[in-house]
């Protein structure tokens, strides 16, 4: 028979068992840079860790409206195929293989990728001239990893979209 005191025991000892392991998230660094004026920008994945890492990761390009006359606009996304720099397939994904601080680089054209409301529930369709108002936006890579939903986002680009829908990468101020 068990005693009070012996199920306090118990209860003790379970609650003092150390936590299980987190699983660790890769040191990734994200990166991009663009020539002025054109509308491509190289995109550059390193793993900053010790050891080879795969990950599996939806990659997109984000525009985030950032000068005063666009304040209250939506951010708009474009996933990206890492190996062809094309759009991502419908609910995509991407699996990188990082070796150790050899850094993977692709130039990517932004327009041809199909764009949408960063909120949206609809996969991205839509050019970027049918989405995209003409204004400023800070362009970023994101990697999100949908299991654990973390994001390893890229410096800020500036670009400005203009009329046409076409895409320009300014200078850093």
């Amino acid at each position: 028979m068990t005693t009070l005191l012996d199920a306090g025991l118990f209860l003790s000892l379970t609650v003092a068992a150390p936590p299980a392991k987190a699983p660790s998230t890769p040191r990734l660094l994200v990166k991009l840079e663009g020539a002025v004026g054109t509308g491509q920008v190289r995109a550059i994945v390193e793993n900053l860790g010790p050891h080879p890492v795969a990950v599996s990761v939806v990659p997109a390009f984000v525009l985030r409206p950032s000068g005063p006359d666009e304040a209250g606009w939506p951010a708009l996304r474009a996933p990206v195929d890492l190996r062809t720099a094309g759009p991502l397939a419908k609910d995509g994904r991407a699996v990188l293989h990082l070796p150790p601080t050899q850094p993977q680089v692709i130039v990517v054209p932004l327009e041809p990728l199909y764009w949408d409301h960063y909120e949206s529930a609809l996969w991205p369709f839509r050019p970027l001239r049918r989405v995209a108002l003409p204004g400023r936006y800070d362009l970023v890579l994101e990697l999100e990893d949908p299991v654990s939903g973390f994001f390893w986002r890229s410096n800020p680009v500036p670009v400005v979209v203009r009329k046409t829908g076409t895409l320009h990468l300014e200078k850093a101020e």
